[in-house]
């Protein structure tokens, strides 16, 4: 079979970002979104909100 490169967008690392803040891992997140923006994606309005809950 062959493999295919999956690459994320802004999508998949704000709902990894969401899930991380849920289950009270605020500094994994933080580290995502440090990588998403090394890859040269911005975070959105749903990002800013998955981690401002992440931080409350």
């Amino acid at each position: 079979m062959a493999t295919e490169a999956f690459t994320p967008d802004i999508y998949t690392y704000t709902n990894l970002i969401d899930e991380l803040c849920k289950l009270n891992r605020s500094q994994d997140a933080k580290l995502l979104l440090e990588d998403m923006l090394h890859v040269g994606l911005y975070p959105d309005s749903f990002t800013y909100t998955a981690l401002i809950g992440g931080f409350l």
